[in-house]
């Protein structure tokens, strides 16, 4: 029998190399603007930064340096800030919106961090768990109501998707996926529920366990509020509920399917302010 092995599925998980900038398009092809990086870092960016559907870019901000030495980027709506371990992300899509509230079925701008783990994650099943962590901070969350609000429409919502995806060339399904949420933090209150849905731009399943999987403390403005647990038997259940629903049916062998990446931030459906830092990263998965 082979020896367990531990491998941290998460490059550079201090945000230490920068981020590659994603144009920010609506939602589909990728398009390379520049990267993010501190002046002394000669690294390749591990990161990429996403900012579908906004209406600026950060690709042609500048750097500055924050008071505690951290490497900040802005613009008129978004804010960058990585040092020391840490990641801020900021944005305010009262400016993007213009002050307006967003009409059902128009696009919403974001504000992500992800990254592949294509090259280092192994099959789940010959996985014997996947240690998850990370520490969150929110630093501000303002609402704003325009004309046209409602809760249904107008969310602010701070979350983490792992993508849980057919790795397998050989297989009929080789390239499908669904996401594996986290909800780190909804204005709404709407964390604490179980959520099974569609992903209306992929039209993939989105597995989105209750707060409590994750954590029995409420994100909160100001406080340090870790999420842990192991995401093996959640990535399990997330495709078991795939495989209910008629997707993914094309393989039901636990061995063609890997988490292959991650993507982490803001989404804006409403006129917010918001900022959340974050810390701590580690997505740690232990061979049988």
């Amino acid at each position: 029998m082979g020896h367990a092995e531990e491998i941290e599925l998460v490059s550079d998980p201090g945000w230490r190399t920068g981020f590659n900038v994603i144009a920010p398009t609506p939602l589909g092809k990728k398009v390379f603007q520049g990267t993010l990086q501190a002046n002394d870092t000669s690294q390749k960016p591990q990161w990429q930064l996403a900012q579908w559907s906004s209406r600026f870019t950060l690709a042609e901000a500048t750097p500055e340096e924050a008071s505690d030495g951290a490497v900040v980027y802005r613009n008129a709506a978004k804010r960058i800030e990585f040092g020391d371990g840490e990641l801020l992300l900021a944005i305010d899509s009262v400016i993007e919106y213009e002050g307006k509230a967003r009409k059902k079925g128009e696009h919403w701008p974001h504000l992500l961090v992800e990254q592949s783990f294509a090259d280092r994650c192994p099959p789940l099943s010959s996985l014997a768990e996947i240690d998850f962590h990370l520490e969150v901070n929110l630093e501000k969350a303002e609402r704003v109501e325009p004309e046209g609000y409602t809760p249904n429409l107008h969310a602010a919502q701070f979350l983490l998707y792992f993508i849980v995806k057919n790795s397998n060339p050989k297989s009929e399904g080789h390239g499908d996926f669904l996401w594996l949420g986290v909800p780190l933090y909804d204005d709404r209150g709407r964390t604490d529920k179980h959520v099974i849905g569609g992903d209306v731009a992929h039209n993939k399943v989105i597995y989105m366990p209750a707060r409590s999987a994750y954590t029995d403390r409420p994100v909160n403005l100001g406080e340090w509020i870790t999420f842990e647990a192991d995401l093996l038997p959640i990535a399990k259940d997330s495709l078991e509920a795939a495989w209910s629903l008629g997707k993914l049916t094309e393989s039901k062998d636990l061995a063609d399917y890997r988490i292959e990446g991650m993507n982490l931030g803001w989404e804006m459906p409403g006129n917010h302010r918001v900022a959340a830092r974050v810390r701590g990263l580690s997505v740690l998965a232990e061979t049988k």
